[in-house]
């Protein structure tokens, strides 16, 4: 695959170790998985060395950020855009403010937590929603279309906390469409 825009993986659990798509040369690797304290909230040492460790890295890119547990980091990212901007969130669990229905016409940050997805596209530390991978991928080609997006994240890995066994057939799952999201989501450019 070839692709100018950067794509930015951040392993804190070691799930991505069980995905091939993981394993492209067009991925950076940020190894996440020695910082104590990030697990579902951040305490400030942990904020600290987050900051520290991401900094050389672009805000406008494509994230992979492991398990839900870690979709805080979506305001890290945000945080660092320095143009107004629409967030726009696929998630499971109500906890974000919405816009949708609506063409927004101004730059966009798209935030994907694969528990949207039903059970037989994304293998979750959540509970799954029903909506399919090519519905989402419909969504987001009509958002490519009509808006101008400056960045994605990607979570929702299930951590490796499985038997090896179901860990794999989970990791396929999760491999396939991550790899389809990339693939798509690399056609267009952020920026």
């Amino acid at each position: 695959m070839i692709t100018k825009q950067p794509i930015i993986l951040l392993n804190f659990t070691g799930v991505y170790d069980y995905e091939v798509f993981a394993s492209s040369p067009c991925i950076t690797h940020v190894d996440c998985h020695d910082i104590s304290g990030v697990d579902c909230y951040c305490d400030e040492e942990a904020r600290a060395e987050l900051r520290r460790r991401l900094a050389p890295y672009p805000a406008k890119a494509l994230h992979f950020i492991d398990s839900g547990d870690f979709h805080y980091l979506t305001e890290y990212w945000v945080s660092r855009l320095r143009e107004p901007f629409s967030l726009i969130v696929f998630d499971h669990h109500r906890a974000w403010p919405s816009k949708a229905g609506s063409l927004i016409h101004e730059p966009v940050y798209i935030s994907i937590d694969k528990d949207v997805l039903r059970k037989q596209d994304a293998v979750t530390d959540w509970s799954n929603g029903d909506m399919t991978l090519l519905q989402l991928q419909a969504v987001l080609r009509i958002i490519y279309a009509h808006e101008r997006v400056v960045g994605v994240d990607i979570t929702g890995e299930c951590s490796a906390s499985l038997d090896y066994l179901s860990e794999l057939k989970s990791a396929a799952v999760d491999n396939r469409t991550n790899e389809e999201l990339m693939r798509m989501i690399c056609q267009h450019d952020c920026g």
